[in-house]
């Protein structure tokens, strides 16, 4: 778990010294901790960069509220971030002040600064990312935005199919057994195989989120804290790809600018 934290602070160090990302980061926080109200006026509340360094670590690192609240105290580099030092001692985080500025926190706000994230790291390597607009109330809408769809080949039924198919401009939905699989490949069009061929990386980008982004299973409650949830473990993993990045750059065979493979 150690070793997780490295690309995250990378990038938030990277982010840190562009001032143009932080001052938007720290506004869009802002929104969400005091509305309309004025941050000057009130009892005094977290920074808003503290509440992006721990709201970047926790479902980053897949951290507890606990393991965060420690960090914030105990971790050199963390605190280094945060622009804190060990003689700060007027600056403490308990785990209910953690919690409840974290949850202050809209999904849309996170999904924001996850694009924010993406935009950093564009231009050197494809990163995860999604729009959020298609998880929508409005069935109507999302029928209008999501335009390509790919499933495992256990999902395949007659009735998913045509169900699908009514939704989904272009849907890759595989046959099962290795004739109907042949003759649907034959018969596929462009968007198909395109499909297809992406769908690994899908895979992969899902794995990477329920190995080491905490996804396997919310731990939070209520709709709204199981949207901000995912939201929180897709910015974590930007920050960890950009910061991956970032440090391979530098140091190419250092061990947190290298992917764990299995043996």
């Amino acid at each position: 778990m150690p070793r997780l934290i490295v690309p995250v602070l990378r990038s938030l160090q990277h982010v840190y010294s562009k001032p143009d990302v932080t001052e938007k980061i720290m506004k869009l926080i802002g929104q969400d901790i005091n509305g309309q109200s004025s941050a000057k006026l009130g009892r005094e509340g977290m920074d808003y960069w503290h509440i992006s360094v721990l709201a970047s670590v926790r479902l980053g690192c897949n951290y507890t509220y606990d393991q965060v609240q420690d960090l914030s105290e105990n971790h050199f580099k963390l605190r280094a971030i945060m622009g804190l030092g060990w003689w700060d001692e007027h600056t403490e985080f308990t785990w209910q002040t953690i919690r409840d500025n974290i949850c202050r926190l809209k999904p849309e706000t996170i999904d924001q600064i996850s694009r924010l994230i993406v935009a950093e790291g564009q231009t050197r390597e494809a990163i995860v990312t999604r729009d959020r607009s298609h998880r929508r109330r409005d069935r109507t809408e999302q029928r209008q935005i999501v335009q390509r769809l790919s499933f495992d080949r256990g999902f395949h039924s007659p009735d998913n199919h045509n169900e699908l198919a009514e939704i989904i401009p272009n849907l890759c939905l595989p046959k099962p057994g290795a004739k109907q699989s042949k003759v649907q490949l034959a018969n596929a069009d462009e968007e198909f195989l395109a499909a297809q061929q992406n769908h690994p990386g899908v895979e992969s980008a899902i794995g990477a989120l329920q190995s080491g982004n905490a996804m396997k299973r919310c731990r939070d409650r209520s709709e709204i804290g199981f949207e901000r949830y995912v939201s929180l473990a897709i910015l974590g993993r930007n920050l960890h790809t950009l910061g991956r990045m970032l440090i391979a750059a530098q140091a190419p065979d250092s061990g947190a600018a290298t992917r764990r493979k299995a043996a």
